[in-house]
Protein backbone atom coordinates (compact mmCIF):
# COMPACT_ATOMS: atom_id res chain seq x y z
CA UNK A 1 0.00 0.00 0.00
CA UNK A 2 1.37 3.00 -0.81
CA UNK A 3 2.42 6.34 1.47
CA UNK A 4 1.25 9.41 1.15
CA UNK A 5 3.57 12.00 1.94
CA UNK A 6 2.46 14.29 5.32
CA UNK A 7 0.87 17.34 4.87
CA UNK A 8 3.45 20.59 4.58
CA UNK A 9 6.64 18.63 4.05
CA UNK A 10 8.80 19.47 0.93
CA UNK A 11 8.17 17.59 -1.95
CA UNK A 12 10.41 15.27 -3.04
CA UNK A 13 13.26 15.63 -5.72
CA UNK A 14 12.58 14.92 -9.12
CA UNK A 15 9.05 15.88 -8.34
CA UNK A 16 7.14 19.00 -8.57
CA UNK A 17 5.70 21.24 -12.08
CA UNK A 18 7.75 21.67 -15.10
CA UNK A 19 9.63 25.00 -15.67
CA UNK A 20 8.31 26.91 -18.91
CA UNK A 21 11.00 26.93 -21.54
CA UNK A 22 13.10 30.28 -20.98
CA UNK A 23 11.47 30.82 -17.43
CA UNK A 24 13.65 31.78 -14.92
CA UNK A 25 14.45 28.40 -12.44
CA UNK A 26 11.91 28.94 -9.56
CA UNK A 27 9.32 31.03 -11.32
CA UNK A 28 6.86 30.54 -14.18
CA UNK A 29 4.61 27.90 -14.46
CA UNK A 30 0.61 27.97 -14.46
CA UNK A 31 -0.20 31.12 -12.66
CA UNK A 32 3.45 31.96 -12.17
CA UNK A 33 4.86 35.61 -13.04
CA UNK A 34 5.80 36.04 -16.75
CA UNK A 35 9.28 36.91 -17.45
CA UNK A 36 11.18 38.01 -20.99
CA UNK A 37 12.56 35.71 -22.62
CA UNK A 38 15.94 38.17 -22.29
CA UNK A 39 17.04 41.32 -21.47
CA UNK A 40 16.58 44.63 -23.72
CA UNK A 41 19.40 46.73 -24.23
CA UNK A 42 19.79 49.32 -22.54
CA UNK A 43 18.24 52.67 -24.31
CA UNK A 44 21.13 55.29 -25.88
CA UNK A 45 21.64 58.14 -23.33
CA UNK A 46 22.09 62.07 -24.79
CA UNK A 47 25.04 63.57 -24.64
CA UNK A 48 25.41 67.26 -24.91
CA UNK A 49 27.74 69.49 -26.50
CA UNK A 50 31.30 68.44 -25.70
CA UNK A 51 34.00 70.66 -24.36
CA UNK A 52 35.26 71.70 -28.11
CA UNK A 53 31.60 72.39 -29.17
CA UNK A 54 31.53 74.65 -26.22
CA UNK A 55 34.68 76.49 -27.07
CA UNK A 56 33.70 76.84 -30.55
CA UNK A 57 30.23 78.53 -29.05
CA UNK A 58 31.90 80.38 -26.53
CA UNK A 59 34.86 81.76 -29.05
CA UNK A 60 31.97 83.43 -31.95
CA UNK A 61 30.33 85.30 -28.83
CA UNK A 62 33.24 87.04 -27.97
CA UNK A 63 34.34 87.73 -31.43
CA UNK A 64 30.80 89.45 -32.09
CA UNK A 65 31.22 91.37 -29.06
CA UNK A 66 34.50 92.53 -30.19
CA UNK A 67 32.85 92.86 -33.36
CA UNK A 68 30.27 95.48 -31.97
CA UNK A 69 32.59 97.40 -29.31
CA UNK A 70 35.04 98.29 -32.43
CA UNK A 71 31.72 99.58 -34.42
CA UNK A 72 30.48 101.95 -31.72
CA UNK A 73 33.77 103.31 -30.62
CA UNK A 74 34.83 104.20 -34.52
CA UNK A 75 34.52 107.99 -34.86
CA UNK A 76 31.90 109.85 -36.50
CA UNK A 77 31.93 113.01 -38.89
CA UNK A 78 28.47 114.60 -37.62
CA UNK A 79 29.64 118.14 -39.94
CA UNK A 80 30.21 119.78 -36.43
CA UNK A 81 34.71 119.54 -36.78
CA UNK A 82 34.70 116.45 -35.36
CA UNK A 83 37.47 113.93 -37.18
CA UNK A 84 35.94 111.48 -39.26
CA UNK A 85 37.23 109.90 -42.74
CA UNK A 86 37.79 112.60 -45.29
CA UNK A 87 36.55 112.75 -48.70
CA UNK A 88 39.21 114.20 -50.91
CA UNK A 89 38.33 115.32 -54.42
CA UNK A 90 41.31 114.90 -57.11
CA UNK A 91 40.65 117.07 -60.27
CA UNK A 92 42.55 115.68 -63.20
CA UNK A 93 45.27 118.13 -64.18
CA UNK A 94 44.68 120.48 -66.75
CA UNK A 95 41.06 119.84 -66.81
CA UNK A 96 39.33 122.71 -69.09
CA UNK A 97 36.45 124.57 -67.28
CA UNK A 98 33.24 125.05 -68.88
CA UNK A 99 32.87 128.08 -70.83
CA UNK A 100 31.02 130.56 -69.19
CA UNK A 101 27.31 131.63 -70.80
CA UNK A 102 27.74 135.15 -72.47
CA UNK A 103 25.83 138.14 -70.65
CA UNK A 104 25.79 141.48 -70.24
CA UNK A 105 28.91 143.47 -72.29
CA UNK A 106 29.35 140.33 -74.23
CA UNK A 107 28.75 140.24 -77.87
CA UNK A 108 27.11 137.75 -79.44
CA UNK A 109 26.33 136.75 -83.66
CA UNK A 110 23.29 135.97 -85.41
CA UNK A 111 23.03 135.37 -88.98
CA UNK A 112 25.96 138.54 -89.74
CA UNK A 113 24.64 140.30 -87.22
CA UNK A 114 26.66 141.16 -84.03
CA UNK A 115 24.69 142.36 -80.83
CA UNK A 116 26.06 143.50 -78.11
CA UNK A 117 23.85 144.50 -74.85
CA UNK A 118 25.70 147.16 -73.00
CA UNK A 119 23.05 148.07 -70.14
CA UNK A 120 19.87 146.59 -69.11
CA UNK A 121 17.55 148.58 -66.84
CA UNK A 122 14.38 148.02 -65.09
CA UNK A 123 13.74 150.74 -62.74
CA UNK A 124 11.31 152.79 -64.43
CA UNK A 125 7.54 152.00 -64.65
CA UNK A 126 6.73 154.45 -67.81
CA UNK A 127 8.50 156.44 -70.47
CA UNK A 128 7.92 160.13 -71.02
CA UNK A 129 6.08 162.54 -69.31
CA UNK A 130 2.39 164.27 -68.88
CA UNK A 131 -0.70 162.69 -70.76
CA UNK A 132 2.00 161.59 -73.30
CA UNK A 133 3.46 159.26 -71.19
CA UNK A 134 3.83 155.33 -71.86
CA UNK A 135 3.08 153.82 -68.70
CA UNK A 136 4.09 149.62 -68.03
CA UNK A 137 1.63 147.45 -67.14
CA UNK A 138 4.74 146.47 -64.50
CA UNK A 139 7.31 147.90 -65.02
CA UNK A 140 9.59 148.38 -68.11
CA UNK A 141 13.07 146.80 -68.80
CA UNK A 142 15.19 148.57 -70.73
CA UNK A 143 18.45 147.18 -72.77
CA UNK A 144 20.75 149.20 -74.44
CA UNK A 145 22.21 147.50 -77.31
CA UNK A 146 24.55 148.09 -80.25
CA UNK A 147 23.99 146.08 -83.16
CA UNK A 148 27.02 146.02 -86.17
CA UNK A 149 26.05 144.07 -89.34
CA UNK A 150 28.99 142.01 -90.05
CA UNK A 151 27.94 140.07 -92.93
CA UNK A 152 27.69 141.15 -96.73
CA UNK A 153 23.87 141.97 -97.00
CA UNK A 154 21.51 144.44 -95.58
CA UNK A 155 19.44 144.02 -92.72
CA UNK A 156 16.93 145.45 -90.35
CA UNK A 157 15.96 144.39 -87.29
CA UNK A 158 12.21 143.35 -86.34
CA UNK A 159 10.90 144.64 -82.54
CA UNK A 160 8.81 141.70 -82.25
CA UNK A 161 11.97 139.00 -83.18
CA UNK A 162 13.66 140.71 -79.89
CA UNK A 163 12.59 138.76 -76.67
CA UNK A 164 13.11 138.84 -73.24
CA UNK A 165 12.44 135.51 -70.74
CA UNK A 166 11.78 136.08 -66.87
CA UNK A 167 11.81 134.15 -64.33
CA UNK A 168 8.23 133.12 -63.91
CA UNK A 169 8.96 131.51 -67.67
CA UNK A 170 7.32 134.45 -69.46
CA UNK A 171 8.75 135.41 -72.79
CA UNK A 172 7.82 139.12 -73.81
CA UNK A 173 8.71 141.12 -77.21
CA UNK A 174 10.54 144.36 -77.49
CA UNK A 175 7.80 147.36 -77.28
CA UNK A 176 6.46 148.10 -80.72
CA UNK A 177 4.85 151.59 -78.55
CA UNK A 178 8.39 152.08 -76.92
CA UNK A 179 9.65 152.06 -80.13
CA UNK A 180 8.10 154.36 -81.65
CA UNK A 181 8.21 156.43 -78.77
CA UNK A 182 11.81 156.82 -78.45
CA UNK A 183 12.13 157.03 -82.45
CA UNK A 184 15.59 155.99 -82.56
CA UNK A 185 17.36 154.59 -85.89
CA UNK A 186 18.15 151.20 -84.24
CA UNK A 187 15.21 149.90 -86.58
CA UNK A 188 16.63 151.34 -89.84
CA UNK A 189 18.19 149.51 -92.41
CA UNK A 190 21.66 148.46 -91.46
CA UNK A 191 24.05 148.18 -94.18
CA UNK A 192 27.09 145.81 -94.33
CA UNK A 193 29.81 147.37 -92.07
CA UNK A 194 27.60 149.57 -90.47
CA UNK A 195 26.69 150.11 -86.82
CA UNK A 196 23.28 151.16 -84.96
CA UNK A 197 22.69 151.76 -81.62
CA UNK A 198 19.64 151.95 -79.39
CA UNK A 199 16.86 150.72 -77.07
CA UNK A 200 15.02 147.74 -76.62
CA UNK A 201 12.03 148.04 -73.94
CA UNK A 202 10.32 145.09 -72.29
CA UNK A 203 7.20 145.49 -70.37
CA UNK A 204 8.08 142.91 -67.58
CA UNK A 205 5.81 141.64 -64.80
CA UNK A 206 6.85 143.40 -60.99
CA UNK A 207 7.28 140.43 -59.06
CA UNK A 208 9.41 139.04 -62.39
CA UNK A 209 13.54 138.67 -62.51
CA UNK A 210 14.79 139.22 -66.15
CA UNK A 211 16.72 135.78 -66.90
CA UNK A 212 17.55 135.53 -70.69
CA UNK A 213 18.07 138.48 -73.32
CA UNK A 214 17.12 135.98 -76.86
CA UNK A 215 18.12 138.42 -80.23
CA UNK A 216 17.60 137.43 -83.46
CA UNK A 217 18.43 139.18 -86.84
CA UNK A 218 15.75 137.50 -88.19
CA UNK A 219 11.92 136.17 -86.79
CA UNK A 220 13.34 132.86 -88.73
CA UNK A 221 16.92 132.61 -87.76
CA UNK A 222 18.21 130.55 -84.51
CA UNK A 223 19.31 133.71 -82.26
CA UNK A 224 21.60 134.29 -80.03
CA UNK A 225 20.92 134.24 -76.33
CA UNK A 226 22.69 136.57 -73.44
CA UNK A 227 22.41 135.57 -69.36
CA UNK A 228 21.02 138.18 -67.19
CA UNK A 229 23.29 137.86 -63.95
Amino acid sequence: MAHSAPLGAPPAPGTGPVPLPGAAPGTGGPGGPSQPYGPYPPAPSRRGPDRRQLALIAGVIVAAVIAVIVIVSLPKNDGSGGTGPATVTTSSAGATPSPRAPGIGDTVTDQGLAFTVTDLDCSQSQLGEGILALRANGRFCLAKVTVSNTGGTEASLDNAAQLLLDSRGDKHESSLLARLKLGEDLWETIEPGETRRGTLVFDVAKDAQPRVLELHASPQSPGARLTIR
